[in-house]
């Protein structure tokens, strides 16, 4: 017999580190307006130039800082959206697998990738991004697996 309550087994965000490239993108730009104002002469108009990596820079932090992942003991739960909420739930007896993936410049800041593959008639998977200790989080996804596979074949 299955438990009737649902219990969060894991929750998560995503790392800041994964705007990494946008964040250095804005930066660059933003020693090139300074480097621009300094040879044409420090104008107060041409200060709006300014605004664009800054509102950039801001929303991908305020995008990534609004993506929640959620493990209880029957789904998986993903959330994303600043203005606009998407909420993805995922049964567990319909993930097939959850495969790890570490790029080499995510190892470095300890993070990594773990791709949910379902199991349906395509391959079609689910991303969850940028975790903090994604070994042992895949290991909790794997445990759930199992323990539903085992309920399910019961």
């Amino acid at each position: 017999m299955t438990d009737a309550k649902e219990t969060t087994i894991w929750e998560g965000k995503p790392s800041q580190w994964m705007n990494f490239k946008i964040f250095s993108f804005c930066i660059l730009m933003t020693l090139c307006i300074v480097v621009a104002l300094v040879i044409a002469g420090i104008k107060w108009w041409l200060c709006v130039f300014f605004l664009y990596p800054a509102v950039r820079a801001g929303f991908e932090w305020l995008a990534l800082r609004s993506v929640k992942y959620k493990l209880t003991n029957r789904r998986f739960i993903h959330t994303e959206g600043v203005f606009n909420r998407i909420t993805k739930e995922i049964k567990l007896n319909e993930i097939r697998e959850a495969r790890l993936i570490e790029p080499w410049y995510a190892r470095i800041v300890k993070i990594g990738n773990l791709e949910l593959i379902l199991d349906t008639y395509s391959d079609i998977s689910v991303m969850v991004e940028g975790i903090s200790e994604p070994e042992k989080t895949r290991n909790l996804f794997g445990e759930m697996l199992n323990s539903e596979n085992i309920e399910s074949n019961k």
